[in-house]
């Protein structure tokens, strides 16, 4: 059997042309840790992120909060996948922002795309 292991994701989504910017932690995180890693990112925002800060600590639905910006939001979410970094992880990510950028096209029409980093 295959351990879980954990990662965070942040995407920022642009209301300005779609995209949806994402950064991932590092692999085999515990779930603690890449809750603890969200926790001090979302300490770093301004004081009026204090209500997603409150939801995290609290036990935010599906591990993810959004925060709304100028031009679009951020989403900040945790995440298993079971296999290495380069398959299990990967995968979980591009399949967790594949499907939200498919149901946010389909509840509210907006042309959103994952802007995926290309291969080197």
């Amino acid at each position: 059997m295959t351990e879980t292991s954990w990662s965070w994701l942040i995407g920022r989504l642009s209301g300005l042309d779609g995209l949806l910017l994402p950064t991932y932690g590092p692999a085999g995180q515990s779930r603690a840790q890449a809750h603890a890693d969200v926790a001090r990112f979302l300490s770093a925002l301004p004081p009026e992120a204090e209500p997603i800060r409150a939801k995290w600590a609290a036990g935010a639905k599906d591990d993810t909060v959004f925060w709304g910006i100028p031009d679009g939001m951020c989403i900040f979410a945790i995440l298993p996948y079971e296999g290495g970094p380069l398959g299990g992880q990967l995968a979980a990510v591009h399949v967790w922002l594949d499907d939200y950028a498919r149901i946010l096209r389909e509840t509210s029409g907006l042309d959103v795309r994952v802007s995926w980093p290309k291969p080197k």
